[in-house]
């Protein structure tokens, strides 16, 4: 049959488990939230990163063919005239790398309507009447009149609105951006105002941009330098608006998946954008990457094990106490009995007397008890013996008698 031992004394003492377990919770709570907050922290300046690679990754995807038609449009002010440039411009591609072949760039101008027309372009060998036939497609849209007169006005390279009409395969359809640069006639005359750029005029360098290879070169590039994938989603505007966006990696999502504090304006060449960028992984259940639960469970487990101790070394240290006063009163009782009680070791030397038996012999406790003092000294053991008495102590673990 086993005894079970419950808690027992003041209230403040049983109540010191219940203390180390309400410790415990809150220690591992306070871990478990800065955890937590650190992890955030870690994943928004992670995410930061990722923004800020892609961002600058596009803008240098934009800044190549920017600098491909400032390096042309010092050959065309040269040549005065859309033939003559055309002829030049094959001379460039088959002579230097920077012009890659079938890549439609243009030379264009407008008519006495004010209607975009094309004077010369890059053609791509093998089928020029499908080039031609793009670029009318091309300079049919709204948006390149518009781009045309921004960008003579205000003397600069600019980017159109996307063109989204599927044109052919020199011009990819979906959402094409046109990168256009105004080419002035050199001379003497300073040309530093909207009039006096109009009259200065030669026409335009324009260069048709697809939408998905842009963002694709500056994924590629942002990815190898975060070693993470990024999903993006690029907008025409201010505003994440469906109508707006031109492109989508995240799968079809709606652009309120991008919301927040990732969604910041991009502006290139004239064109304000909204650029949108996520990590890949931030929308996967990260529980097993992230260290908060295991802080969490470790937590759990130290308290558990702290309180189970406590309690234990509390039951352990009242059993002590109960046992000690059972050896209090076990003593006191030894102490109080009238009939004599001595307790001495195998040798026969007395270890433990009461008074009763003090007064029996007529001694003091400290004689009886000294080093060489036996059970049978003060006796007569005359008529038995000493050495029977003992002899049958041994044989048969007791000895009764009168001496």
């Amino acid at each position: 049959m086993r005894s079970r031992t419950t808690l027992i004394g003041p209230g403040w003492l049983r109540a010191v488990p219940w203390v180390v377990l309400a410790l415990g919770l809150g220690i591992t709570a306070l871990e478990v939230t800065g955890n937590r907050r650190i992890a955030r922290q870690i994943h928004q300046l992670r995410s930061e990163q990722a923004h800020t690679s892609v961002n600058a990754a596009l803008l240098d995807q934009l800044e190549h063919p920017a600098a491909l038609l400032q390096s042309l449009g010092a050959l065309a002010e040269g040549t005065g005239n859309g033939q003559g440039f055309t002829a030049e411009l094959d001379r460039i591609r088959h002579g230097n790398s920077f012009l890659e072949e079938g890549q439609p760039v243009a030379w264009m101008g407008m008519d006495a309507a004010g209607r975009p027309i094309l004077l010369g372009h890059h053609r791509k060998e093998g089928n020029p009447s499908q080039s031609l036939e793009a670029w009318e497609k091309v300079l049919s849209q709204p948006q390149v009149r518009r781009v045309l007169e921004r960008s003579r006005d205000e003397g600069r390279p600019l980017l159109s609105d996307p063109i989204r009409e599927r044109i052919s395969s020199d011009v990819p359809g979906g959402s094409s951006l046109l990168l256009v640069m105004p080419i002035y006639a050199s001379g003497d005359k300073a040309i530093f105002t909207t009039a006096s750029r109009r009259e200065a005029l030669q026409g335009w360098l324009a260069l048709p941009l697809p939408v998905e290879a842009l963002v694709d070169g500056a994924l590629r590039t942002s990815q190898f330098q975060i070693n993470e994938p990024v999903d993006i989603q690029l907008f025409r505007g201010e505003r994440p608006q469906s109508e707006a966006l031109i492109y989508d990696s995240t799968g079809g999502q709606p652009p309120a998946a991008m919301s927040g504090s990732l969604v910041r304006p991009l502006e290139a060449f004239g064109s304000r954008w909204l650029l949108g960028t996520r990590l890949a992984w931030g929308d996967r259940d990260t529980t097993g990457l992230e260290p908060w639960p295991r802080v969490l469970a470790a937590g759990l487990l130290l308290t558990g094990l702290m309180t189970a101790l406590t309690h234990r070394l509390m039951v352990l240290d009242r059993r002590r106490q109960q046992a000690l006063e059972q050896v209090r009163l076990s003593a006191e009782a030894f102490r109080q009995i009238q009939e004599g009680v001595v307790i001495a070791d195998p040798d026969g030397r007395r270890r433990i007397v009461n008074a009763a038996y003090c007064r029996m012999l007529g001694a003091e406790e400290g004689e009886l008890l000294r080093a060489d003092g036996r059970l049978l000294d003060h006796a007569d053991t005359s008529r038995t013996g000493t050495e029977a008495i003992w002899q049958e102590v041994r044989s048969s673990g007791r000895w009764e008698g009168e001496i």
